[in-house]
């Protein structure tokens, strides 16, 4: 089966979460992917490699479940590391 999101930590032991993305992506069935990282630069090259998400590490669980909840709504979100707020793109 496959799962209807994934959580991927951008900082991962291996160094290279572009890799598991690439991986994710080419698999048969598509999972929503939110990328949890450290700082902007992170969110950019994310988004680039087709991320749905990114929130920044030490976001809180509420808005993490309202990044989780956008997504499972349909929604395209995007994480502002500036104000710690989610909102619709």
């Amino acid at each position: 089966d496959c799962p209807d999101l994934i959580v991927l930590d951008w900082d991962l032991p291996s160094g290279d979460a572009t890799e598991v993305l690439a991986a994710l992506q080419s698999a048969s069935c598509p999972s929503a992917v939110i990328v949890i990282g450290k700082d902007e630069a992170d969110q950019s090259l994310a988004i680039s490699v087709g991320v749905r998400a990114f929130v920044i590490k030490g976001t809180s669980p509420e808005e993490l479940l309202i990044v989780i909840r956008k997504l499972y709504d349909h929604e395209q979100v995007n994480f502002d590391p500036m104000t710690r707020e989610a909102n619709q793109l």
